[in-house]
Parts: C-alpha cells; structure tokens; sequence
C-alpha cells in the first residue's frame, strides 16, 4: 500500500511546473514562519479610485436577501449585516467561498443600501477573515466591488455616509488588491491565476496604479495564449469554467473600452481572445441553450451562452470559429440529433483538477431534448460522492476491471493517465485509442460514426483482460427506457447494443447543481473484446 501511495504520488507531481513547486514551498514558508499581510490595517494607502464606467454587464444571479443566503443549493439566514459570519465553514469550504466572492452584490434586485451594509459588514471583519483574504475570493469580490462602485453616483455616497463613506471602501479595496498582490496563485496557474491577472486590471483602472496593470498585463498575455487552446477552448476543458472565464474576459473588454487610460493593445489581444472562446462555446452548446456537462460542470453557476453571446455584441465583440482541434472536443449535428464527443486529454497536465476519467464520453441530444447526458458534479468536497462523479464509471464509456481510465483521487488530483491518440478524424468519423495506465498491454479503440442519420458507436479492446469490460450509458432523467433482448425501446428511438450481455437497467444519482440530485436511469452491461452501439430514430 506504501509503494501505491509513493508511485500516486509520483505520478500526481512529476507534470507540475517548477514555478508550481516553488510557490508551493514559498507559501508553506509564509504560513510556518507566521509572515502575514499587513495591509489591511492599513489607511488611505493610494488616494481614491477614479470613477469609471462600464457598459451593463451580466447580472449575477439573485442570492441574497434580507440577510438570507443562497449559494450551491443551501440557504443560511443571519440575524442582520453586523452578523455575519465570513468564516462560516458549515456548509463546506466552497459555500464560504461564495459568500466572500459577494456576488450578489451585483444581482438585480438588491438596493445599494443593503450593498453598503456588506460592505462595511466584510470589511469588518479584517483581519481575522482567513478565508475571504485568500487570493481566488478576493480576485472575484474585488472586481464585483469595483463594478458596484460604478453604479454609485456622489449623491449616493452622501445618502449613505452614516453607514460607509467612499474612502473607507477605497481604502479597503486597496490594501485586498496589496493582499491579492502579495499571494498570486503561481502554486495552482490554471483559472486561478488568470483571475488573479483580471481582477489586477480593474484595480489598475480603478485607482490609475501602475503597478497592478503592469503585473496583470504580464499575467493575462502570457496565461490567456497558453489557456485558450488553438480551437478556442479554455485549457481546462470544462464547459462550464469557459463560459465564465469568457465572462470574465468580456468584462475586461467592457473596462478598457470604456475607460482611456494607458493604450488599446491589450484591448486587441482581449478582443481576439473573446472572439476565439465565442466561437468554440457556440460549436459546442446544444440548440436548447445547454452545454454538456463534462468534467467540473454544474448547473446554475456561469452565465448561458445566450447571455454571453449578447454581452458579446453589446461590446462589438464578434465572434471566430476554428475547427475543434485542440481541445478535443467534437459536435454532430442533423436535423433530428446533437452528439457530443469527449475525446480529450486528461489535462492541462499540470493543473488537471477539474478533469474526470471519461475517455471517449459522449452526450446525445434527441429533437433539442437531453437524451444520453454526463452525470455532471454536486460537489467539489473531499468525499465519496466527488471521487465517484469524476470516475469512469459515472460516464458513458467502456471501463476495464473495475478500473478508472485515469487515476482521479482526492478532490482534485490525478496521478497516472493514459495519453489519448486521435487515429482518424473526419467530418462524420471519428477514432481514438488510448492504454490503460495500470496494464500496458491493454488498448482501447473507439470509434464514432454518423452514417444515414444513424449513430454508430464501435468498441474494440486488445490485450490482457484479467476480469471484463463494462459498458454505461446514463440516461436524462425524463427518458424512460424498455430493455428488450438487447435493444432499447425510447419513445420512437431505438438503442442497438450488439456485444452486450447481463444488461440491467438501474437507478443513479445525477447531479442537477451543487449539493442537488435527482434520480434517473442507467444502463450498466458487460461487453465483449468488440462490441457496437447503434442510436437511430424508428421510421
């Protein structure tokens, strides 16, 4: 068990970046020889924040009200703003971390009285909030801050003197962006890292600093070339987080076109990102508005991709299509049916946190509805349900002896993953092949097909088989389907499933959003060395 745990180990840290390790180590350092951030006592350390102005961004959605809080599906009410508690881990470390994101200070029906009294409420709560000070929340509450800030006219400041004035906030606002400053997540790169760049540029607009624009400059050239993929895929390939570093990129946008300060170079670089990322995300959602919910996705939590498209040509942004390549990913589409096809690397290798093991996943759409979906996330917690949502199992794939594709362990940790190999890719053809991690010898070939509206699905595996192979196929939670011999009867749809043998029919959780599930139907069956599905409509 001891050599198991050391090669997991092994394997999870040998594709990290140097710069990873050594801000690991530096940041240990910080917290064993107790060196702190000292800024936030500190007073009227910059002048003020200039007024800027942005074009209506998009609202976040509505989480709060009288003193009541509704993050990843859980409500928590507090007596009253001077109460509440911004350390509150109850309800799991993610809850907490929505809370200091404060983004409901942006939600539509929310008065800036209420806003003013957060405010004060957060800022009180210095030094002693250890986790609202941590570089993520404060990148995103400092940008909301910011964005609040431009709605708020003089007149309004001096309505609400009594409860906070101007200069109270500034002065807050820069000693998080000195803290923010102070603790960038070189240790984690990733999506973390490109917020971190992103919210240094508002506070660089804000309050004219040269030294957060030039630090966020640096961070966005060099994060955004590597993290938008050549098909204009966000890196960490998850639907999900695209759109919302998509939103966060538009805003951006928003700011500098907005707000002449230092030049527009930056602004093109931007521009020609957002355009790429728009592309890719409208190739890859679904004609109902729904992207599919691979790896670290869950409903509820980024904007749609309608919202996104309009914010887009609100900004004059217009969007470029490049071929999916890079990321992977690939999108049929007929008259009748949407199949979406997970043929992705486990990655980035250095960052692949929000990877699952789902090698050759697909999801399938019938008639604009979801019929053959991914199971989607409910939590991000250290825990069971975690490790199960991110294995092979909980996707539609072939699994090998009861064995992940890839070793997904911990909340967010990968050790030995297999390398995926693109065989054949064509405009209604596509072949992969990939090695199990812990048996060399085993291959796995898949291969999708669209011939006559039909969909064909082929598996073929080579090698030493020490137990079997398993098939899954999870179904939308309003589809019913009849097993018949080794057919599925779905309304006026057929399934086909030829090597297929011991099929039974049972119930899963799906995932619906963050601490929410409900059940539905999959099929689970055992299936030769060559086996084959088939997806058409009944004529």
């Amino acid at each position: 068990m001891r050599i198991y745990k050391l090669r997991r180990f092994y394997n999870t840290i040998k594709y990290l970046k140097l710069i990873q390790l050594r801000y690991q180590l530096f940041y240990k350092y910080k917290k064993v020889t107790g060196r702190k951030n000292n800024f936030v006592n500190q007073k009227d350390q910059s002048g003020f924040g200039k007024n800027i102005f942005l074009e209506k961004y998009i609202d976040k959605i509505s989480s709060f009200i009288n003193c009541q809080f509704n993050f990843l599906n859980k409500e928590v009410v507090f007596d009253s703003a001077d109460c509440i508690n911004w350390t509150d881990n109850r309800h799991g470390l993610l809850w907490t971390y929505n809370l200091n994101y404060m983004d409901y200070i942006l939600q539509a029906n929310i008065s800036k009285k209420d806003v003013f009294y957060l405010i004060k409420s957060f800022i009180l709560s210095f030094p002693d909030n250890k986790n609202g000070l941590e570089p993520y929340p404060t990148s995103l509450r400092c940008i909301n801050w910011v964005k609040f800030i431009s709605t708020v006219s003089q007149k309004e400041w001096e309505d609400y003197s009594d409860v906070i004035c101007r200069e109270e906030v500034d002065s807050s606002l820069y000693a998080q962006y000195l803290v923010l400053l102070d603790n960038l997540e070189y240790h984690l790169l990733g999506n973390h890292l490109l917020e971190n760049g992103f919210s240094l540029l508002f506070g660089a607009y804000y309050f004219r600093e040269n030294l957060f624009y030039e630090k966020a400059e640096k961070i966005l050239y060099s994060e955004l070339n590597e993290q938008v993929l050549s098909d204009g895929a966000h890196f960490e390939l998850s639907p999900m987080y695209h759109q919302i570093i998509l939103d966060r990129l538009l805003d951006s946008i928003n700011l500098i076109k907005n707000n002449s300060w230092i030049n527009d170079e930056l602004l093109t670089f931007l521009t020609k990102k957002a355009s790429k990322m728009l592309g890719w995300m409208e190739q890859i959602t679904f004609s109902n508005g729904d992207i599919p919910m691979v790896n670290d996705s869950a409903y509820g939590i980024a904007p749609d991709s309608k919202k996104l498209q309009q914010y887009a040509q609100q900004l004059g942004v217009v969007l470029a299509k490049e071929k999916l390549c890079e990321s992977g990913y690939r999108m049929f589409k007929t008259n009748c049916f949407e199949l979406f096809i997970d043929c992705g690397q486990i990655g980035p290798n250095y960052q692949p946190g929000h990877s699952h093991s789902d090698i050759g996943n697909f999801v399938f759409y019938n008639s604009k509805r979801p019929f053959i979906i991914d199971t989607g996330v409910s939590t991000y917690e250290n825990c069971k349900i975690r490790l199960d949502e991110r294995s092979t199992m909980a996707h539609n794939v072939v699994g090998y002896d009861g064995i992940n594709q890839a070793d997904v362990w911990g909340g967010f940790r990968v050790g030995a993953r297999p390398r995926v190999e693109m065989v054949s890719d064509d405009e209604n053809f596509v072949h992969i092949r990939y090695k199990c991690h812990t048996n060399k010898k085993y291959i796995h070939e898949r291969i999708f097909e669209i011939v006559k509206g039909k969909v064909i699905i082929k598996d073929s595996v080579t090698g030493k088989i020490n137990k079997g192979l398993l098939s899954y196929i999870h179904f939308a939670p309003n589809i019913t389907p009849i097993l018949s011999d080794n057919k599925l009867l779905i309304d006026d749809n057929q399934i086909v499933l030829h090597g297929y043998k011991s099929i039974v029919l049972e119930e899963y959780q799906l995932a619906v959003g963050f601490n929410k599930t409900t059940k539905s139907t999959m099929l689970k069956a055992e299936v030769d060395n060559k086996s084959k599905i088939e997806i058409f409509r009944n004529k």
